[in-house]
């Protein structure tokens, strides 16, 4: 009867912390997913500037120019959210079958997003696409949106490889390459508020 018991208990326990590892790993996934969707909408915001979007901005404070700033702090956001959220999970043992099956792995979000705010980063790094007009603020505005996701960046990376230390290379390598395309764009963003 005890062995019965100890089984039994063990079995519950085991069973809740599955459930409590999907459920974060749920969560992680969702995260994860709003970065590439957001990084995206960067990506497209930043390709849009042409020769008319300082009129735009100018004389209406619409098109790109005035879509970037909200897309980079979504990013920040859902950045420090995460970090501060998923700190707070136990490491998943592995990933789960299921959810690489169904193209929704931790770490492919991870690369996916990265992808697309490296290019929007490096497109923002170009002369022709920064050079944001004369308008006051709007290059002080992208430098310190810019600067504040940088620093929401690591922790955000390091937590979510923390979470999934079977794909903690890969996460760390997209690491990398995000802070190397920001550095791009700050210095970029920095050259036009000093002018």
């Amino acid at each position: 009867m005890v062995r019965f018991s100890t089984f039994f208990v063990s079995t519950i326990a085991a069973v809740s912390v599955s459930a409590q590892s999907s459920t974060e790993a749920e969560y992680a996934i969702r995260k994860t997913s709003d970065f590439y969707t957001s990084a995206l909408d960067l990506r497209r915001e930043v390709e849009q500037i042409n020769d008319l979007s300082c009129l735009l901005y100018t004389l209406f404070k619409t098109g790109p120019l005035a879509r970037v700033i909200p897309v980079l702090d979504r990013i920040t956001a859902n950045f420090v959210e995460t970090y501060q959220t998923v700190v707070t999970f136990e490491p998943l043992n592995a990933t789960i079958p299921a959810d690489e099956a169904a193209g929704r792995e931790i770490d492919g979000f991870v690369a996916k997003g990265t992808i697309e705010s490296t290019a929007a980063f490096n497109r923002q790094t170009q002369a022709s696409t920064l050079n944001l007009c004369t308008v006051p603020g709007l290059a002080t505005g992208i430098f310190t949106s810019l600067t504040n996701l940088k620093i929401a960046a690591r922790p955000f990376f390091y937590e979510v490889r923390n979470f999934v230390p079977a794909r903690a290379f890969e996460i760390e390598r997209n690491l990398n390459f995000f802070m190397t395309a920001i550095d791009g764009a700050i210095a970029a963003a920095q050259s036009v508020v000093d002018t």
